[in-house]
């Protein structure tokens, strides 16, 4: 694995990661079949603790977002449960993201690459959430889709967006550290 490349900025992937965690709460309830269900979060829920392991926690950038993430995941969870409607639309966001993550973690970055319909269904996605959010939270959002226009990533491999990030993030401010570990799974 390129962990290089891995340690740079991963906004693009933190602030997905970021919508997409908050969806695993409510997940089952989305998914008619029980057992697809169970399996569906075990898959996602040991896919984003590599993220968080892997990609997120070693670098400062992913650390902020984690962070975000914790300061708002009470909120996301009630917004989710509020909108039913949201909860497909995470569900259909992870099987569009899922394979470019995995490509990412394996080293396999530069082969994946980020489509059209991929960057609209997440900026329909925070668009949901925003009308639906609280003050602080839509200000979150809106900063960080000001500093990260999802439009940049269209065509880029994740390997490019990697580099682009890591290239063009700026902290211009200090979140409160609220993240609980997650423990790898074997």
């Amino acid at each position: 694995m390129k962990k290089k490349g891995l340690q740079g900025c991963l906004v693009w992937m933190a602030v997905f990661a970021f919508a997409l965690v908050a969806g695993l709460g409510s997940f089952f309830a989305a998914r008619p079949d029980a057992a697809y269900a169970i399996q569906d979060i075990a898959d996602a829920a040991a896919l984003f603790a590599r993220v968080e392991v892997e990609i997120m926690l070693p670098t400062p950038h992913g650390r902020y977002y984690n962070d975000l993430y914790w300061k708002h995941y009470k909120e996301l969870g009630q917004i989710l449960r509020a909108h039913p409607s949201y909860r497909d639309d995470m569900y259909r966001l992870m099987h569009l993201y899922v394979p470019l993550i995995e490509a990412t973690l394996d080293g396999r970055g530069g082969q994946a690459h980020i489509t059209q319909e991929q960057v609209d269904e997440l900026q329909s996605f925070f668009d949901k959430v925003w009308a639906a959010a609280g003050e602080e939270l839509r200000a979150d959002i809106e900063r960080e889709l000001a500093r990260t226009p999802l439009q940049n990533y269209v065509g880029l491999s994740m390997d490019e967006t990697l580099v682009y990030i890591q290239n063009s993030w700026e902290r211009d401010f200090v979140a409160a550290p609220v993240t609980p570990t997650v423990n790898p799974m074997p």
